[in-house]
């Protein structure tokens, strides 16, 4: 027996449409059956890639040379294999039986009672077919989801039964025949319409006895065209084209990315290498302007703390001269306090010297005894006299000294003040030279990094569309391996079922 592409004989896929490429529609197919009930399209794929509903299992009882044979099938493809006579054929014919085939349909018995075994008075068949709970098929008013099983039981004499239950937690219910529900045959062919799957269909199921004289028309002009349909519906043709296109746009690829290639090359000698040599010029000047610019600023440094430490040293002898000064101040308060007591002691002589004329008139008696009196107080007072007058010297002195001592103060504040005035001056154009000389390289350095920038930018540029064409390139080139393969691994199937038959 022979199944086309994706369509595997012991696996039957529900609702297979003409453009996801596992099979096709019953009205592409040209399909034969007269049911009226609308076809309904194969939903895509989840995340998950959910197979609708596909062939479970299948338990032949009694049948053709399987006296008890159980074939457990996959949700996708299938293969069986094995020796001649070993059963494959048999299988598919029970497949399509259960089904609701006729015996003439699978050209191997008139009738039904032909598949039944030798020295056997009936034979089953159960087919389980899985249907996804996101693909439930409706039956009247069921919703049949899970195992569905279909049992058909064929006798020797008496009628043929025909069961269809659904499996649920380990119980089977009977959905058919059921009260007031069409025979089991009409609702088997309802919800084999649902699930697309046709039997009679050689686009779906191809027997062994017609798999040769189709592979052998297609030689032939008569039936070429029955041949072409075949690879459409299977759409060998359209791998067959797209295996050609992808060919050809890996041609034009490879040639794009030659050119590319030489196009690059020149950008890469023209343009990259030269603005790499300039990016590295660039470079080595930005770092002597930055070694430029702190040597200024060190050198800026060091002449500011040359003068704070001149400050700090005037400041200090300004200090000095004014401790000096108020040493000064203090004694010349002394003298001037010695005076005031020296002018005390004056008046109170001089008012002694009075008592003492006045006692001289009232007492000139007394003259001689106060001779010496007077001659001691006049020595007094020529001593207090001579101790005045130094006094007074010494404090002149001292004023003349604080004199001095002042202007020198007024000379030190001037000097101060011309010091920190130079000072503030040089600051000035020295923070000014290095403004500018910091501006010009500031635009030297943006001119020449936006130059690279715009540089790089074309290198980018430039490497991106290689990797792009590279992606394309590797694309195309898994496309074409991976259909390679494919018409390789049909070219090869086609070759030993041509052997074989």
């Amino acid at each position: 027996s022979s199944v086309p592409l994706e369509q595997p004989q012991s696996s039957v896929k529900a609702r297979p449409s003409d453009v996801d490429g596992r099979g096709l529609s019953g009205q592409d197919a040209g399909s034969s059956s007269q049911s009226t009930n609308k076809k309904r399209s194969r939903p895509a794929d989840d995340e998950d890639n959910i197979v609708p509903a596909y062939i479970k299992c299948i338990r032949m009882d009694n049948f053709m040379c399987h006296d008890n044979k159980k074939v457990t099938l996959q949700s996708r493809m299938n293969f069986i294999s094995g020796n001649n006579g070993s059963g494959k054929s048999a299988t598919m014919v029970a497949l399509c039986i259960a089904l609701g085939a006729r015996g003439k349909d699978t050209n191997r018995a008139d009738t039904l009672t032909g598949f039944i075994g030798t020295f056997a008075n009936q034979a089953i068949l159960e087919v389980t077919i899985a249907i996804s709970h996101k693909n439930p098929v409706k039956l009247g008013d069921l919703e049949l989801s899970g195992d569905l099983l279909v049992k058909r039981t064929l006798r020797m004499s008496g009628p043929n039964d025909l069961q269809i239950f659904l499996c649920r937690d380990g119980s089977n219910t009977k959905i058919s025949p059921g009260r007031g529900r069409a025979k089991p045959g009409d609702d088997l062919r309802s919800i084999l319409d649902d699930l697309n799957i046709q039997v009679d269909n050689p686009i779906q199921v191809m027997h062994q006895d017609k798999t040769k004289t189709f592979l052998a028309s297609a030689q032939s002009e008569k039936f070429n065209r029955y041949y072409e349909l075949f690879c459409r519906a299977t759409r060998l043709q359209d791998l067959a084209d797209e295996l050609q296109d992808a060919k050809q746009h890996l041609v034009l690829t490879s040639e794009e990315v030659e050119s590319m290639k030489v196009s690059i090359e020149d950008f890469v000698k023209n343009t990259y290498l030269p603005a790499e040599v300039d990016y590295k010029e660039t470079e080595e000047m930005r770092n002597w302007s930055e070694r430029i610019q702190s040597l200024k600023i060190e050198d800026a440094w060091i002449h500011i703390r040359d003068q704070e430490e001149r400050i700090a040293a005037t400041e200090k002898d300004l200090d000095d001269s004014g401790d000096k000064l108020s040493d000064y101040l203090a004694r010349e308060d002394e003298a001037r306090d010695r005076l005031a007591n020296f002018n005390e002691q004056k008046l109170q002589t001089s008012e002694e010297v009075k008592n003492f004329v006045v006692r001289e008139k009232e007492c000139s008696q007394r003259v001689s005894e106060c001779k010496a009196h007077k001659n001691a107080a006049s020595k007094a007072l020529h001593e207090a006299e001579l101790a005045m007058n130094r006094c007074v010297k010494d404090m002149e002195s001292e004023r003349r000294e604080v004199q001095k001592l002042k202007e020198s103060k007024e000379a030190m504040l001037i000097q101060v003040d011309r010091a920190k005035a130079q000072k503030q001056g040089r600051s000035v154009s020295c923070l000014r030279e290095l403004e500018a000389t910091l501006g010009t390289l500031a635009t030297k350095r943006q001119s020449a990094g936006a130059d690279l920038d715009q540089k790089m930018q074309d290198v980018e540029m430039c490497k991106q569309a290689l990797d792009d064409a590279k992606a394309q390139l590797k694309d195309k080139n898994g496309g074409l391996e991976y259909a390679s393969k494919e018409l390789q691994a049909l070219q090869r199937s086609s070759v030993s079922k041509l052997g074989l038959f």
